[in-house]
C-alpha cells in the first residue's frame, strides 16, 4: 500500500485502498490454495491476470448478507500467502520483508509502531495526560529502556499487554487484506512473538509474577486463528544483536540498563524454544543466520522451492486451514476479520479485571476515568466533538462530562 496507514497514523491498520499496488489474483480452481510461491517477475511464466478486482474492505466492510453474491477463494493464487519475518531487536527484519514483498508482489506490513497504543483516533497523544496520572501514567519505549531500576517501570506491564493486542489485530488486518484482495502479506514480527520480551522483561524483574500470570492468560485468549504459512526467522547472537543496535544509534536503546545479555539471550531462548516449535507444527520455519540474509536472491529462491502443500500422514496440521474446501467457512473467516471489533470483544473484552497484578491495574480509578476518560479527545467519537472545527454534527457538550467541568 504505497501509503500504509500513514504507517504511524499509528494505529497499525490501512486507512485507505487509494494509490495501493495490487496483483491481479488469478481466478480461483478446484483447490483454494496452490501449493508454490510465483516470483511476479517472471516474464516466462508470469501469474495470469483476475476477472476480479480487490474488494474495498476499508469502506464496504464483508457483513454476512455479502457472502449470498460475493465468494471468497475465487480471488486466490499462489501468492496468496502469510509470510513473517521474525528475529532479535536490530535483525534488519524490515529489510528482508520489504524485499520478500516485492519479489512476490505481496503487501508488507510493518511491526505496530507505539504510537499506535498512545494516540488515538483523534490524534491526541495521552501521554500528555501523564502529570495527572501519577502511577496510573502512560509509560513509553523511553521510559522502558532509560529506567534506571526494574521497580520503576513496572507500571510498563500495561503497554505491554496493549501491545500485545495490536499485534493480534494488526496479524487479523493481514488476515481481512488478503481474504479481500488475494493479495499475500509479509509482516514484522506477530503476535505470537509478544511473548518473547514479555518473558525476557520478567527475567529481568521488570514483571512481577502477578503481571506475567495475567499477561499469560492473556496472550491464551486468541484461539482457532488461522496460522502463516512461512516463518522466516533471523538468527543473531547476543553480540550481534548489540552491535547491532549501537549501529543504528537510537538514543534511547544508547546505554540503556535494560539491553543486557540476559535481556537479549531470553528473547531468543524464547523465540527457539517456545514460538519457532508452534509455528513448525503449522506451517514451514525458515532460519537464517544474520550473514545469509545478506544475499536474498538465494533466500527468495529457496522459498519458491517450498512445497506448501495440505496435510500429510506425517505432518497432519501444516497449512490445516488453509487447505479448507467449503466457501461457506471461507467467508465466515472473512466475515470475522472484518472488524477489529468481532475479536476484541470475543477475546479480550471479557477478561477479568487484573486486581493482583500492581503494575497493570489502574490503582485510582476515579482520577483515571476523570482525566483520561473523560478527556474530549477521548470522550468524542472522531466527527463528533464540538471543539474541533471538523466535527460531523454541531452537538452540545454532555451536561454530566465531568472533565469539561473540572477544566471550565
Amino acid at each position: 500500500m504505497a501509503n500504509i496507514l500513514n504507517s504511524v497514523r499509528v494505529i497499525g491498520r490501512i486507512s485507505s485502498l487509494d494509490g495501493l499496488k495490487l496483483l491481479p489474483a488469478a481466478v480461483n480452481t478446484s483447490v483454494t490454495q496452490k501449493a508454490k510461491l510465483h516470483s511476479v517477475k517472471d516474464t516466462v511464466n508470469p501469474l495470469p491476470a483476475s476477472q476480479y478486482p480487490p474488494w474495498d474492505y476499508i469502506n464496504n466492510p464483508y457483513r454476512w448478507f455479502h457472502q449470498f453474491y460475493e465468494h471468497t477463494t475465487k480471488r486466490l493464487d499462489e501468492n496468496s500467502k502469510i509470510i513473517i519475518v521474525e528475529g532479535n531487536i536490530g535483525t534488519d527484519k524490515v529489510r528482508v520483508g520489504k524485499k520478500i514483498a516485492d519479489e512476490f508482489g505481496m503487501l508488507f506490513l510493518p511491526d505496530v509502531p507505539e504510537e499506535a497504543i498512545f494516540v488515538n483516533e483523534n490524534g491526541f497523544d495521552q501521554r500528555e495526560l501523564n502529570p495527572r496520572l501519577g502511577e496510573d501514567r502512560f509509560y513509553d519505549l523511553k521510559d522502558l529502556y532509560t529506567a534506571k531500576r526494574p521497580q520503576d517501570i513496572l507500571g510498563f506491564g500495561r503497554t505491554q499487554l496493549e501491545m500485545f493486542k495490536r499485534r493480534f489485530f494488526n496479524y487479523n488486518l493481514a488476515l481481512r487484506h488478503l481474504l479481500n484482495t488475494g493479495q499475500g502479506v509479509v509482516m514484522e514480527r506477530s503476535y505470537w512473538s509478544d511473548r518473547c520480551f514479555a518473558d525476557a522483561m520478567s527475567k529481568c524483574g521488570y514483571f512481577t509474577r502477578e503481571g506475567k500470570t495475567y499477561y499469560n492468560k492473556v496472550y491464551k485468549q486468541p484461539q482457532h486463528i488461522w496460522m502463516p504459512h512461512v516463518v522466516l526467522y533471523i538468527d543473531a547472537s547476543v553480540d550481534q544483536c548489540k552491535e547491532l543496535i549501537k549501529k543504528r544509534n537510537n538514543p534511547i536503546e544508547k546505554d540503556s540498563p535494560l539491553l543486557t545479555d540476559q535481556y537479549l539471550q531470553t528473547i531468543e531462548d524464547t523465540y527457539k524454544t517456545k514460538v519457532l516449535p508452534r509455528f513448525k507444527i503449522w506451517g514451514e520455519v525458515l532460519t537464517y543466520d544474520l550473514d545469509e540474509v545478506e544475499n536474498m536472491d538465494e533466500i527468495v529462491f529457496e522459498m519458491q522451492k517450498l512445497n506448501l502443500e495440505p496435510p500429510n500422514k506425517i505432518d497432519k496440521l501444516k497449512f490445516l486451514d488453509w487447505y479448507e474446501d467449503k466457501e461457506w467457512k471461507w467467508n465466515y473467516l472473512r466475515q470475522m476479520t472484518a472488524t477489529d471489533y468481532v475479536y476484541d470483544r470475543k477475546f479480550f473484552m471479557g477478561m477479568e479485571d487484573p486486581f493482583l497484578s500492581p503494575e497493570i491495574c489502574i490503582q485510582d480509578h476515579d482520577n483515571y476515568d476523570l482525566v483520561v476518560n473523560c478527556h474530549p479527545s477521548n470522550y468524542w467519537e472522531k466527527g463528533f466533538s464540538p471543539d474541533t472545527i471538523d466535527h460531523m454534527f454541531k452537538r452540545q457538550p454532555l451536561a454530566n462530562n465531568r472533565f469539561q467541568k473540572l477544566t471550565a
